[in-house]
């Protein structure tokens, strides 16, 4: 199974990505930093940009459920 997050680089979707991970399940993820995309097998990072409406679409290539983390800092 493969979930996709936003919010996945803050305090709250860093563990929740970490745990799924450690469990066998593979994480997409939006970020709005390009620094902070990273691919792996199990972890790959896609660009987003919601004030432009831009989206990498690809980031919905098998995935079978998404967590939205985005919004306000804790």
């Amino acid at each position: 199974m493969r979930i996709l997050i936003t919010g996945a680089t803050g305090l709250i979707g860093s563990k929740i990505t970490e745990l799924f991970q450690d469990n066998g399940i593979e994480v997409n993820y939006l970020t709005t930093s390009r620094s902070k995309i990273e691919k792996s097998d199990n972890n790959k990072g896609f660009y987003w940009n919601p004030s432009k409406g831009e989206i990498d679409t690809k980031c919905l290539e098998g995935v079978g459920a998404i967590i939205n983390l985005a919004g306000a800092s804790v």
